[in-house]
């Protein structure tokens, strides 16, 4: 690991120790505070430029296990860290993979950096966990994981939309990549500040008007 790396990880343990914390000991929903700690991660783990270091969402996880390794010689609470140990690999060898791989036809021009922000492998961390383990059953959890993250469907020509009644075809169904949450703010990373713009326009845009254009803030 490089000397940048070793600092991040340094200047992040809280929110390390709060996500090991999350895979290790949690049964699935996530939290506010985890996703905010993935966000500073995140943030700690983008390249200062296009060509420097490893992807963001690879270095959390070089980050993760290092932690990880160390908690488990040094603190007690995480003496047993098995399930975070698999879950690691299961996430970030098994999982993400595997989600590219499903959308290979509707993704297929998105690198994984554009996709696997902060707040992205937050919910694929509560979607893996909630399928509960034994966790060395990858066929049924990833699966079953992809199937619960794809949660919503973009465009569709009007001809579908007015025509018979079509139901979309699995490969359809994607998780929008999560661009804000609310109580946290904006993803980190290159788009943040226009992010940030944008939702003070919405949030000083008159509620009657958002009601009218099928915009809930909430």
């Amino acid at each position: 690991m490089d000397e940048r790396s070793c600092d991040d990880r340094n200047g992040l343990a809280d929110d390390l120790r709060q996500v090991l914390g999350y895979l290790n000991f949690s049964s699935g929903k996530i939290d506010l505070k985890t996703l905010a700690s993935l966000n500073r991660m995140y943030a700690a783990a983008v390249p200062t430029t296009p060509f420097e270091g490893m992807p963001a969402w690879l270095q959390i996880q070089q980050w993760l296990q290092d932690e990880l390794a160390r908690l488990a010689e040094s603190n007690a609470a995480f003496s047993n860290s098995e399930q975070a140990a698999a879950l690691l690999e299961l996430l970030w060898l098994n999982f993400l993979p595997a989600y590219l791989d499903f959308h290979r036809d509707l993704l297929f021009h998105q690198a994984p950096e554009a996709i696997f922000n902060g707040f992205f492998l937050g919910r694929a961390m509560e979607a893996v966990l909630s399928q509960g383990g034994p966790w060395d059953q990858v066929d049924r959890i990833v699966p079953a994981a992809i199937a619960q993250l794809n949660d919503f469907v973009g465009h569709r020509p009007v001809a579908v939309l007015e025509g018979r009644r079509l139901e979309p075809y699995a490969h359809e169904w994607l998780r929008p990549i999560p661009i804000y949450v609310s109580g946290i703010g904006a993803t980190a990373g290159l788009y943040e500040a226009v992010v940030v713009r944008c939702m003070q326009i919405l949030e000083a845009t008159d509620n009657e008007l958002l009601h009218r254009a099928s915009f809930d803030l909430t």
